[in-house]
């Protein structure tokens, strides 16, 4: 059997150690993540060409609405995006938009997620992106609501995770995970 290692693997990795740059300077961001619900399902009923329509259809609209609302594109996930917005508020009205337009508009529902605090803005091979905990807990927390999110597809919500517990005295919304992490949902969007 011929070897299916690369001849010069300790190579490949040493290279690679060394083209990592030393960490940039950190910035506080608000980092959201949209997801079509269902993308996978409509994909094998609907034909994967309808299903990719409507999953481009969705991430166009997520770039025109987070754009508008001084925000910036960061990846594109296939049937979602990433994005960091400089200024919270404005992530929170981005996200309310995507969901009514969504819901009101193209009859779809899609999950969103929304966390802030330092991240870095890295660049490789000249393609930027940013990394940082808040990044990790936002692509996190679509799978985490999933089963709450999409079960009535025209009824939007949007959920926010707080790094500290809630206190007894504040109404929650929805189910409380372990410490220190708690989501709440916001009901529909009229």
């Amino acid at each position: 059997m011929q070897n299916v290692l690369l001849e010069n693997l300790h190579g490949v990795c040493q290279e690679t150690k060394a083209e990592v740059k030393p960490r940039e300077p950190t910035v506080v961001r608000a980092i959201t993540i949209f997801d079509l619900c269902g993308s996978t399902e409509l994909k094998l009923d609907s034909g994967p060409t309808l299903g990719t329509r409507i999953a481009l259809t969705h991430n166009l609209l997520c770039r025109k609405i987070v754009e508008i609302f001084g925000g910036r594109i960061v990846k594109e996930l296939g049937d979602g995006v990433l994005c960091d917005f400089e200024d919270p508020l404005k992530a929170c009205l981005s996200a309310l938009n995507i969901k009514k337009a969504c819901t009101s508009e193209l009859h779809i529902s899609t999950k969103a997620a929304l966390t802030v605090g330092a991240i870095e803005l890295i660049r490789i091979d000249g393609i930027p992106g940013i990394l940082g905990a808040p990044v990790d807990r936002c692509a996190h927390i679509p799978s985490e609501i999933a089963h709450t999110s999409c079960e009535n597809s025209l009824t939007p919500s949007l959920h926010f995770i707080n790094l500290k517990p809630t206190s007894p005295e504040e109404p929650q919304l929805a189910p409380k995970p372990p410490p220190p992490k708690t989501f709440h949902s916001f009901p529909s969007i009229k």
